[in-house]
C-alpha cells in the first residue's frame, strides 16, 4: 500500500510547469549567450531575440533543454 501512495506524489515535469502557470511547450535555450526562446512546434530560427552579443556569427545557436 505505501508504494501506491507513493506513487500519487509523483508529478511529470510538465504537470509541475503547468502548476506554476506556464504553458507547456518546449524550451530552446543558446548555447552562446544563455537567451531563452520558447517555440511549440520547432527549434527556433538562430535569429529570434535579436543577435547574439556572445557568438562570431551573431547568431544563437540553439538546444532544447
Amino acid at each position: 500500500m505505501e508504494s501506491t501512495k507513493e506513487m500519487k506524489n509523483i508529478k511529470p515535469a510538465y504537470a509541475v510547469r503547468l502548476g506554476k502557470g506556464v504553458f507547456v511547450g518546449a524550451d530552446w535555450q543558446c548555447k552562446y549567450c544563455g537567451y531563452i526562446a520558447k517555440s511549440y512546434n520547432a527549434q527556433p530560427n538562430s535569429s529570434v531575440g535579436g543577435p547574439c552579443p556572445e557568438s562570431n556569427s551573431g547568431k544563437h545557436a540553439f538546444f532544447q533543454m
